[in-house]
């Protein structure tokens, strides 16, 4: 191939950008749309193997996010061998920048990692599976050694369509990066090979280094036995509950990582947001210090406040010291496939606590807190409560009455009530159940209904005539007896 040359009756090469196992990358100018893209010319010496890369480039062409390279077009050239088109990027690779700076500061690394993560969960949810990610394949859009790329994820289409041993023979992929489970089977890896991917590049970015290392014999055992290694075991200056994440990404069982990519990008967001610059906030005015030892007690109080913790999307990462015996309120269950269970690890147990639009309140200014006052609902002249009694006009309870024969009864309670007829005019009877209805509510807010003396007067003479009946029955049984 060389410049100037036409693919696919549109794209006309102009430079070659890159070289890799599987083809050359050109920046072509798309003729048709009068566009500059990057042009990604497939070179399989296995026809089968080439087919199916088109198949998935199709697939993952549907798969729409700013986190996700965009794939344009899909063909084939003049000779029968595959290309796809895309959009053209600009900046470095993840690998190039961690050659150059080895570690990255951890709200830095924490934005990139939530990042792939959103692309990993908009890639899962399109049933596609990346399965080589690394360095390598994710992208960092912007001037080299920005503060803030725009992450792209590279390659989503290509571990799924070429077979692991035609991978080992073209040396596509690292040992380093892939999960046990890939490792043991190649060809029935799932989504949870990502996460375990993605745990290892953050381990990359924040340690400086791999955490499996060696030829690839030894990589492969240490990966599928031995112990995990931790972040702080090569640097102290990682926050533990971010240790924790990585961790929780590189549990060697799949049923123990993080239930979802998604799950981690709102993890690392509450770190990546560490790393953004606080907007200009208007000065407190300081109080006047009364002592040295005052304005020493302040200044504590201050700090305090100023490291409360982060909060993300999802809510606040909380780092507990032993694992909780039930989930804290408002935590998502493992079961609705959403969050995954507290689980804990040497630090102590990683959670996350719901969102809430203020921080929590203090124990002590929850007992000076006054408890508000008892209002009583208000009440409405159309209540349609659930709960209702019946009630009579004169205070007797009684069920309302019944409906007489071809009388039109009303069921809705909220309906307005029926207008009059006109004088003279015929209607059929319409019979309300709200006519005769009201409320709890109204019931208690009822002023008390005050007895009739004509029932007193009646209460009287009845106890007076048993108090009689008695007597009387009394004296004779004594004049019996005697």
């Amino acid at each position: 191939m060389s410049g100037g040359e036409l693919i696919g009756d549109r794209y006309g090469l102009v430079r070659q950008i890159g070289t890799g196992a599987l083809g050359a990358v050109w920046e072509a100018e798309d003729h048709t749309a009068s566009r500059h893209v990057a042009l990604k010319l497939l070179s399989i010496p296995n026809q089968e193997v080439g087919q199916r890369l088109g198949e998935e480039a199709r697939a993952a062409q549907a798969a729409k996010h700013p986190t996700l390279v965009t794939i344009l077009d899909v063909g084939e050239t003049g000779g029968g061998e595959p290309f796809v088109a895309m959009e053209l990027l600009s900046g470095e690779t993840l690998a190039d920048r961690l050659a150059r700076e080895r570690t990255l500061p951890p709200p830095l690394a924490a934005q990139i990692g939530r990042d792939i993560a959103t692309a990993l969960s908009i890639a899962h949810g399109a049933r596609l599976v990346h399965g080589d990610l690394r360095p390598a394949n994710v992208f960092l859009q912007g001037s080299p050694g920005t503060d803030e790329p725009v992450v792209k994820l590279l390659d989503l289409w290509v571990a799924r369509a070429v077979p692991a041993v035609v991978a080992e023979t073209l040396g596509l992929g690292s040992p380093s990066y892939r999960s046990p489970e890939q490792l043991a089977a190649p060809e029935s890896f799932d989504v949870r090979t990502d996460l375990w991917s993605l745990g290892v590049v953050l381990f990359e970015m924040l340690a400086g280094q791999r955490p499996f290392e060696g030829g690839r014999a030894d990589i492969t055992a240490k990966i599928t036995s031995g112990p995990v290694p931790r972040i702080s075991q090569l640097t102290s200056s990682v926050d533990p509950a971010l240790e924790e994440i990585v961790a929780r990404c590189m549990e060697r069982e799949r049923d123990k990582r993080i239930g979802s990519a998604m799950v981690v990008a709102h993890m690392l967001e509450v770190f990546a947001a560490q790393g953004r610059k606080p907007a200009a906030a208007p000065a407190a005015p300081m109080a006047p210090a009364k002592g040295n030892g005052e304005s020493t007690n302040s200044a504590a109080r201050t700090s305090v406040l100023d490291e409360l913790p982060m909060r993300g999307q999802l809510g606040t990462l909380v780092m507990a010291e032993s694992a909780p015996s039930s989930p804290p309120p408002g935590l998502r269950s493992s079961t609705s496939g959403s969050f995954p269970a507290p689980s804990s690890g040497p630090l102590g147990t990683l959670v996350m606590a719901p969102p809430s639009s203020s921080s929590p309140p203090r124990a002590e200014e929850s007992a000076r807190r006054p408890k508000p006052a008892y209002v009583p609902p208000p009440r409405s002249s159309r209540d349609s409560e659930p709960t209702q009694v019946y009630v009579e006009p004169s205070g007797v309870f009684a069920p309302p009455p019944m409906p007489m024969a071809g009388a039109q009864i009303e069921d809705e309670p909220t309906a307005p009530p029926p207008t009059a007829p006109p004088p003279g005019a015929m209607s059929p009877t319409l019979l309300s159940a709200r006519q005769q209805q009201l409320t709890v509510t109204e019931l208690h807010q009822r002023p008390a209904q005050h007895v009739h003396p004509v029932s007193k007067m009646g209460f009287y003479v009845a106890i007076a005539v048993g108090a009689a009946i008695v007597f009387l029955i009394g004296f004779f049984v004594i004049f019996v007896l005697l």
